[in-house]
């Protein structure tokens, strides 16, 4: 038992040890707003993302499996500390590989996205930072001046994309299926 968790153990540094982290932040008062251009307030999550996933990003949010797992989400906070206070969080995600650029943006929804079936809603990207060339990821510890801040214009920059989240066609069919199985085993046993 000590060997199992003496090679956990060694295994979960050795990943955390590879994964490389971005500071960032949404600067400026309000700066995480909704459609009607109200800020959203503490208690919001907003969504630091790798810009190239934006695509697919949107397809989950529509098949309601977003979530902080998704391909591309490399991390999160609450807009209290990230747009009242100008505060700093720092991602740290596998897919983020020391000293390499990425481009960045920030997923807000207009309302708390919770994935249920036939919930509706609005989200959008801020526009994708940096303008020119690309922020790299950098080793947690090794440097610290790597940031990467969306200020309140960036917010506004994209349109929102209206989303309904409809159940998903083959879990509808096994669903179906199973209820046709169970009514064809009733009949049958009589």
């Amino acid at each position: 038992m000590k060997k199992m968790i003496a090679i956990v153990a060694a295994l979960f540094v050795t990943v955390a040890a590879q994964a490389a982290s971005i500071d960032w932040a949404i600067n400026g008062v309000n700066a995480v707003k909704n459609r009607a251009g109200v800020g959203v307030g503490s208690g919001w999550i907003v969504y630091l993302v790798n810009a190239d996933y934006m695509e697919g990003i949107g397809t989950a949010i529509t098949a309601g499996t977003f979530g902080s797992s998704t391909a591309g989400v490399l991390g999160s906070a609450t807009t209290g500390a990230m747009s009242y206070l100008e505060e700093t969080a720092t991602a740290t995600h596998s897919s983020l590989v020391a000293g390499t650029g990425y481009n960045y943006a920030v997923l807000v929804f207009n309302e708390v996205y919770t994935g249920m079936e036939n919930s509706t809603g609005f989200y959008h990207f801020s526009a994708i930072l940096p303008a020119s060339g690309t922020v790299p990821a950098y080793q947690l510890g090794e440097d610290p001046a790597t940031q990467v801040s969306f200020t309140s214009p960036n917010m506004a920059a994209n349109p929102w994309t209206a989303y309904t989240i409809i159940p998903e066609p083959t879990a509808m069919a096994l669903l179906a299926l199973g209820a046709a199985a169970v009514g064809l085993r009733r009949r049958f046993r009589k």
